[in-house]
C-alpha cells in the first residue's frame, strides 16, 4: 500500500487550505477530522501509535478533502451527504494507495528531457 501525501497546505481556486494535527480532536469535538471553510483549515486527529494508524489519518484527510472540493465547486449540498462523502473518500483512498508499476510521470519527464537534447 502506497502512503498518501498529506500536505501542510494546498491551494484550490485561489484559496490556501492549511492542515493542522491535534492530539485531542476526538475528545474535544467527537470527530477524527473537521473542516473550517471560513478559515480554510482542515483539522485532523494526530496519530498516536497503533491506536490511530496512518491509514486512518489518510482516510480522514481524504474525507475532509472531499468536503473542501465540493464546497469550493459550489456543491456543498453534496458535501452534506455523509454517506456519499464516506463512500467517495474511501474509493479515492483505495485508488491512490493501490497504485502499481512505478510513477508514470517520471517516465514522461525523462522522455521529455531526452527529446530536448
Amino acid at each position: 500500500m502506497i502512503p498518501i501525501l498529506i500536505p501542510a497546505e494546498f491551494d484550490i481556486f485561489a484559496k490556501t487550505y492549511k492542515i493542522k494535527m491535534y492530539e485531542n480532536l476526538v475528545l474535544a469535538r467527537n470527530a477524527e477530522g473537521r473542516t473550517r471553510f471560513r478559515t480554510c483549515q482542515i483539522n485532523l486527529q494526530k496519530m498516536t501509535g497503533s491506536d490511530y494508524p496512518r491509514l486512518e489519518v489518510e482516510r480522514v484527510y481524504l474525507h475532509e478533502l472531499a468536503h473542501v472540493i465540493l464546497h469550493e465547486i459550489g456543491r456543498a449540498d453534496l458535501g452534506e451527504d455523509e454517506q456519499f462523502i464516506e463512500l467517495f473518500s474511501n474509493a479515492f483512498h483505495q485508488v491512490l494507495s493501490s497504485g502499481r508499476g512505478g510513477e508514470i510521470t517520471k517516465t514522461f519527464s525523462a522522455a521529455a528531457g531526452r527529446k530536448r537534447q
